[in-house]
């Protein structure tokens, strides 16, 4: 059913559910949340418009949740090390981004992003299902595809 889709995918946040769900249409015609991608990214700008704040949370949406306290700090730096942030600007931006708009959840020892349809950059999308297909495991491959064209998890 795409209304739950639409509430599921948005995660609480008000605003985002009722933009996607004046599109409602095209993700029923569709669906899978795809028609609304687009969407969902100009969402993220606008309520995120300073660059080097969605480098952070872009860089944090790489993976499902980042150590950065607590005997995991590791993980941030060597993230950070990756995509050429620095780990101290990385947590200002999550602690400030926590309180508003709320895109970067936090716990003691962890960072991750949310809603999960915001994580991944788009023009990031294509190589990283060019990785998935030439090296998940069938069972991986499988769930990516099914998430990804239909937004539903198996």
């Amino acid at each position: 059913m795409p209304g739950e889709l639409i509430l599921d995918c948005a995660e609480g946040f008000i605003r985002l559910a009722a933009d996607m769900c004046e599109r409602h249409a095209d993700i029923a015609e569709a669906g899978h949340t795809g028609p609304v991608l687009d969407h969902v990214r100009k969402y993220f700008e606008s309520r995120i418009p300073d660059d080097q704040d969605r480098k952070a949370v872009e860089a944090l949406a790489l993976l499902p949740k980042v150590g950065y306290a607590e005997g995991v700090s590791e993980q941030l730096v060597q993230l950070c090390g990756l995509v050429g942030l620095e780990a101290d600007k990385v947590i200002d931006v999550a602690r400030r981004l926590h309180d508003r708009p709320g895109f970067v959840a936090k716990t003691t020892r962890f960072l991750y992003v949310t809603p999960q349809i915001i994580r991944l950059p788009p023009n990031l999308l294509a190589e990283f299902q060019e990785r998935v297909r030439t090296t998940a495991l069938p069972r991986a491959r499988q769930i990516w595809g099914q998430f990804f064209l239909t937004g539903q998890y198996p």
